[in-house]
């Protein structure tokens, strides 16, 4: 993301911001009712700063993880919301790996298949030399 530009995700805008020599990224509902901060030291400034707008499928799970974060932090119970968070935080980036993994393969399918046409190509060009080259002969 680049700095103070804003992306808005459902009901929520992100914000990436400096201060005092230190980045962060800013969350809040689009009504301005409710706001959640990272610093640059966290695991999940560094998820959402490298993968949002990546795809959708990834904006959906950001989407998801903020939702979630949204709807324990209003609840009393600070063990509950550790809790969540940690369950969160890991499924989030189990979705992001999975995402990376399917792209990976897709990566090493088209690999695969760029290279057995590498394969066939100079084959046929080492035919096609192999017939320039042998002369003709009749019985």
């Amino acid at each position: 993301m680049n700095f103070n530009e804003t992306t808005q995700i459902g009901n929520f805008l992100v914000t990436k911001q400096a201060a005092n020599g230190n980045n962060y990224l800013k969350v809040q509902t689009v009504s301005n009712t409710w706001t959640i901060t990272w610093h640059e030291s966290t695991d999940i400034y560094h998820i959402i700063d490298s993968e949002l707008n990546a795809s959708e499928d990834i904006n959906q799970a950001i989407h998801v993880f903020i939702i979630n974060l949204y709807l324990f932090s209003t609840t009393m119970d600070a063990q509950l919301i550790q809790d969540q968070i940690n369950i969160i935080a890991n499924h989030f980036q189990r979705i992001i790996d999975n995402i990376h993994n399917q792209n990976k393969e897709e990566q090493d399918q088209e690999e695969r298949e760029s290279q057995t046409i590498i394969q066939q190509e100079k084959i046929f060009h080492e035919l096609k030399q192999y017939v320039q080259d042998t002369p003709l002969s009749f019985p």
